[in-house]
């Protein structure tokens, strides 16, 4: 159990978790272990994770980008904040599992991966890593 392999209370408070694709990654404090090599830089802070409660989503703007933060089943995702059929803001749409629904014309994405599950979207929407680090959400816009 990830829980397991924290033991000191300074540990606790900067030990990285990493959620990408369904997964979570532990890494011990001034660790670059996880799914990609990390630099401080390309993470931006994005909102506390205690203010997007289970089941829920809340956008955000980082770096000039509208990003719907994601609490679907116990982890976190971060989405580009717009559905690809209508160009229409999904923030207003129901997260249901891991499945956002446009509030528009009701498509249907995996927040896991931003692939398109239902009609009329057939083009996936955009996702970003994010990380929790003392309990603040960060996410990387990356390169356009």
């Amino acid at each position: 159990m990830i829980a397991d392999h924290i033991t000191g209370t300074a540990e606790k408070q900067s030990a990285l978790f990493f959620f990408a694709v369904g997964e979570c990654y532990y890494a011990p404090p001034d660790s670059r272990a996880g799914p990609e090599a990390l630099n401080d830089d390309t993470y931006i802070y994005a909102i506390e994770a205690a203010d997007v409660p289970a089941g829920k989503t809340r956008a955000v703007e980082v770096a000039g980008h509208s990003v719907l933060i994601c609490h679907a089943k116990d982890e976190f995702f971060a989405v580009e904040n717009m559905c690809s059929h209508a160009m229409s803001p999904l923030e207003d749409g129901r997260l249901r599992a891991y499945r956002l629904v446009c509030p528009l014309h009701g498509a249907s994405f995996d927040v896991r991966d931003g692939s398109a599950k239902g009609q009329p979207a057939t083009r996936p929407i955009r996702t970003y890593p994010l990380r929790i680090v003392a309990g603040r959400v960060e996410i990387s816009i990356g390169s356009d």
